[in-house]
């Protein structure tokens, strides 16, 4: 029983603290609000120079629209300023020392996003006001501005987007525009950054003066704020790269059997069959949208170049070793002097020579003789067509194989070292 008279005597006790809280919140609000104009601008330090205040976006969430280069983020912005119309003793009120006050009813500065594409309007939210004349406000934003993006990299691609803020109609003798710390240039806020389809990895808010209007003393001030975001789409990265890396593979594998083989011609009709597919998936994958050319489709196309390259070659040389003529002494001569740096042989690297090809450097065509290395001596004579070709294999494929490592030097370099210094 007597618990619940306590009870019921600090239930009483609250209300009655609770009521007198809220008698002078409205007191207050109905003193500092009296012959108070929310049109007119709170007045500067120095005679009627402005108002001074500070910002500081906080990103909350991003994502970048492909498809219309637009970065659209969920934002705060945290505003303050002083209006001194606002001030009041807080010891004439009993120590009440802030307010809430809907947006309508006190001045705001007209901070606008100038690189919108969208028109937005601020969440409805209250501001708080200190018994000094500071005004603190917080409203979250959904933007979505324009961004220029860089596809070079895609799918390790590093975007790196801009939101101008600044006042819409205010000069800087107006309306002062600052970073919330007092610094020119200060970091991104991403204590509260939310990871999605991108990362923020970085970001710089930047305070800018531009006086650049015709000689007039006037100038604007606005915020720049640079926000640069990872792309962390895992599945992009493996369609994207691996079915390249196969059949680059396989352009390079083609080079070790002989030019007049079918593995040749089967091998390479993969090889292309793997690329137009991939180039296709490319196309739906990568939006229409952006200037430069990604190095993965260039990549892709460059590989389809020298897959039909090869599949022309192959037919070149299938004929070539077919001849029933023998090449000139003279290009037998140098083929035999760079045969041991091309590791040339009468004998592919991989498989044996076609039954349907009938070598005349052979005896009748015993090509099992040819391939078990007998020769003059115990030591295998290279002559014939056949060396001209594996020569003209052996140097396509250098050449092959600098291009492909070219690229991955340059594009899947880059990307490791984007994912490192993040």
């Amino acid at each position: 029983m007597l618990w619940r008279i306590l009870t019921c005597i600090v239930f009483i006790l609250t209300e009655e603290c609770l009521g007198d809280v809220n008698t002078m919140t409205d007191k207050i609000i109905k003193d500092i609000l009296k012959d108070y104009s929310p049109d007119s601008r709170p007045a500067g330090k120095i005679s009627d120079r402005g108002v001074s205040m500070g910002i500081n976006i906080v990103p909350l969430h991003l994502n970048v629209n492909t498809e219309t280069s637009t970065l659209n983020s969920h934002v705060w912005f945290v505003m303050k300023w002083t209006d001194t119309r606002l001030k009041w003793v807080a010891t004439n009120y009993e120590n009440v020392s802030t307010i809430h006050l809907a947006p309508e009813k006190i001045w705001r500065p007209d901070i606008m996003v100038y690189n919108s594409v969208e028109h937005f309007d601020y969440e409805k939210t209250e501001l708080l006001v200190l018994n000094d004349g500071q005004v603190w406000w917080v409203p979250p934003v959904n933007l979505h501005t324009s961004c220029e993006l860089d596809w070079t990299y895609w799918p390790w691609d590093r975007q790196s987007c801009h939101l101008v803020v600044g006042s819409w109609t205010k000069t800087g003798w107006e309306l002062d525009i600052q970073n919330l710390n007092g610094q020119n240039i200060t970091n991104v806020d991403s204590a509260n950054f939310a990871k999605g389809a991108w990362d923020l990895v970085g970001g710089v808010q930047e305070r800018r003066l531009n006086n650049d209007f015709g000689g007039t003393a006037d100038y604007f001030v606005d915020i720049d704020v640079t926000l640069v975001m990872d792309r962390r789409s895992m599945l992009d990265k493996k369609v994207a790269v691996l079915p390249l890396l196969c059949a680059a593979s396989l352009l390079l594998a083609t080079f070790w059997t002989h030019p007049a083989a079918k593995a040749r011609l089967r091998l390479n009709t993969a090889c292309l069959l793997i690329l137009v597919i991939t180039l296709l998936s490319l196309r739906f994958m990568l939006p229409s949208a952006g200037g430069n050319l990604p190095l993965v489709v260039a990549f892709n196309t460059g590989l389809v170049v020298l897959a039909v390259i090869q599949l022309v070659l192959a037919l070149s040389l299938s004929n070539l070793v077919m001849r029933s003529d023998i090449p000139p002494i003279r290009i037998i001569t140098i083929l035999q002097t760079i045969a041991p740096f091309l590791c040339l042989s009468d004998i592919p690297l991989i498989g044996h020579v076609p039954a349907h090809v009938i070598p005349p450097w052979t005896d009748g065509g015993d090509t099992e003789r040819l391939e078990a290395g007998v020769g003059v001596g115990n030591r295998k004579v290279l002559t014939g067509w056949n060396l001209l070709a594996q020569a003209v294999d052996r140097v396509v494929f250098l050449v092959y194989l600098f291009i492909i490592l070219i690229f991955m030097a340059t594009y899947i370099g880059k990307a490791t070292s984007n994912l490192i210094k993040a």
